[in-house]
């Protein structure tokens, strides 16, 4: 075999849309790949793409692509979830086609919750509320070290979601779910900073949100008011409200 016709190395697919292992819902459904400028590609070679062992599509080489990334835009590519399968090839004149290293990676299509019911809605009405405890005024909550909640299990729940709690004009963070907390109510506090903003009697708005590992956003869930009661009103039996 001569060195005109031997075969020449590529590096692996660039996924700029790759989030942590993998791609969402919304990458999934316009996939960008890149082979980058360091591929020493010539004008006239046929760079193909496969995803999953299928062709999804080519481009021939032209003078204008040369140090520069060749960018392929691929609809609807990935129509399900689980592990994806990326690579190209390269067929040169005067040499054996080159194959790239395979990329993979994990795909999600479902979003945490369940899709919106609308496209560019802002709330998911499939996101339950959070649920706090009955009879805990303001001050009993404080001396507590913060307003317990829980938030009920919810679709799609998964591994490595992150949760965003969002209390009146503050907003934290709880930790990513662990295996074991799928399928369970997740524990949380509301801390003793944003308590401290609330008087007994007043209304507060309460919301939250959930980002999976490969960067789905479930939206907001409908927004409840909560009013705590005062400590009188825990005294004679009385409960937060909602509206």
């Amino acid at each position: 075999m001569t060195a005109a016709h031997k075969p020449f190395a590529l590096p692996p697919l660039e996924l700029p849309q790759r989030c942590r292992a993998g791609i969402g819902a919304e990458a999934a459904s316009q996939l960008c790949l890149r082979v980058g400028r360091d591929a020493l590609l010539e004008p006239g070679d046929l760079v193909e793409v496969f995803i999953d062992d299928r062709f999804a599509t080519a481009l021939i080489v032209k003078p204008e692509h040369l140090g520069r990334p060749l960018v392929f835009q691929v609809r609807n590519a990935v129509q399900q979830s689980g592990r994806v399968r990326l690579r190209y090839e390269v067929l040169r004149a005067g040499h054996y086609s080159a194959h790239s290293p395979v990329t993979l990676l994990l795909a999600k299509l479902e979003y945490p919750g369940g899709a919106p019911l609308h496209e560019g809605e802002e709330e998911n009405q499939f996101l339950p509320p959070i649920c706090f405890p009955r009879a805990l005024s303001v001050r009993q909550a404080r001396q507590h070290g913060g307003l317990p909640f829980y938030l009920p299990a919810y679709p799609n729940m998964a591994a490595g979601d992150e949760i965003t709690v969002r209390w009146g004009d503050e907003r934290f963070d709880l930790p990513p779910l662990l295996p074991r907390q799928v399928g369970q109510p997740v524990q949380g506090t509301i801390p003793l900073a944003a308590l401290r903003q609330v008087r007994p009697g007043r209304w507060q708005d309460v919301t939250w949100s959930a980002v999976d590992r490969v960067g789905n956003h479930s939206r907001w869930a409908p927004c409840q008011a909560l009013e705590l009661p005062t400590d009188e009103e825990v005294d004679s039996g009385g409960e937060p409200t909602r509206a």
